[in-house]
């Protein structure tokens, strides 16, 4: 178990607003019942239109209105991201959507192929992951460049599942190749971090099915290894740092043969990861202790990958593929 410092909150989780087919923010209210007793953490919920009751523990809180304004059409919306000024990127066989962070919509564009993941820097340059290549975008939708695994002249990508822009840094995790590669943001290959040479006992990433993906805060890494049933963390340089996590039954533990699927840092350190087979998302501190589960109910039960981002203003987005929605949860302190 990794141990560091972090910040104590006591945030609520509510199902803010899901931003669905139509583009309309389904109406939402709230209920109330009790806390979730010993984590530490207070839940919330909005129940969205014909959405309700997901969630065991509620307590009084105040409902947030926010307009989303004419998204469009999002079935087959895949992936979501957000950079550090808070514009939302929105990617599907749609192309790419961007929104501000009240969800209005500034521009969008079309992309060759359906989009398997997203992020974006402070400039508003768009990184687009498809299953076997990466396109940098500019601001308004011009295609900069395009690479593969080993770079720009590379060999393609096997199955590009999951994207990280950080400080000059992109993170791109194949699952076909089962690592995690790193590049410049000119696409220049630097390392490759998880060692997939390992087997099951040893280090390295284990992928029974195709969900890889990748979180970097500072010089820290994180990665999801679904076969182990854990979350782990690396230097930049690909040097492991730690991990944690476990398999099993119980709400802090991850079901099934290759659980947590997706992940992202919140700016408070703490870590978010979603599951299949019980889709949900979870909530751990910085070292792994479990916090909050959410969304329990709501997302299908066939849906899996469920792609995750943060704001600054506590929200977390959740892509639901099979509704064809992002559900957006925020956090609040009490």
């Amino acid at each position: 178990m990794m141990r560091h410092e972090s910040t104590s909150v006591n945030p609520i989780f509510s199902l803010l607003a899901v931003l669905n087919r139509s583009g309309k923010k389904e109406p939402s209210r709230r209920r109330n019942r009790g806390s979730l007793r010993g984590f530490g953490w207070s839940l919330g919920a909005i129940v969205a239109g014909a959405v309700c009751g997901f969630l065991l523990f509620q307590i009084p809180q105040k409902t947030t209105e926010v307009q989303t304004g004419p998204l469009g059409d999002l079935a087959g919306v895949t992936s979501v991201g957000v950079d550090p000024v808070n514009r939302v990127y929105l990617g599907g066989s749609f192309g790419v959507k961007v929104l501000t962070p009240d969800w209005r919509i500034l521009r969008s564009w079309s992309t060759p192929e359906t989009i398997t993941a997203l992020d974006g820097d402070p400039d508003g340059n768009v990184y687009v992951a498809y299953l076997t290549k990466v396109e940098k975008f500019d601001r308004e939708g011009k295609s900069l460049l395009t690479w593969g695994k080993g770079g720009c002249d590379g060999d393609p990508f096997a199955y590009v599942s999951g994207i990280d822009v950080l400080d000059g840094n992109v993170f791109v995790a194949d699952a076909g190749s089962r690592v995690v590669f790193h590049f410049t943001t000119d696409g220049k290959y630097l390392n490759e971090i998880g060692d997939k040479e390992r087997g099951p006992d040893g280090l390295g990433l284990v992928l029974p099915t195709p969900f890889l993906d990748c979180s970097a805060v500072g010089t820290t890494v994180y990665i999801n290894n679904p076969g182990k049933t854990r979350v782990e963390t690396y230097d930049l340089d690909g040097k492991i740092l730690g991990f944690w996590g476990k398999g099993g039954g119980k709400i802090n533990e991850f079901p099934g043969c290759c659980n947590p699927t997706n992940i992202a840092i919140l700016r408070n350190g703490k870590t978010v990861v979603s599951q299949k087979g019980d889709p949900c998302v979870k909530v751990y501190s910085s070292d792994g202790e479990f916090e909050a589960t959410f969304g329990r109910g709501v997302f299908p039960e066939a849906c899996k990958g469920i792609d995750l981002a943060d704001d600054d203003a506590g929200r977390i987005y959740a892509v639901d593929k099979i509704s064809g929605c992002v559900r957006v949860f925020e956090v609040t302190n009490k």
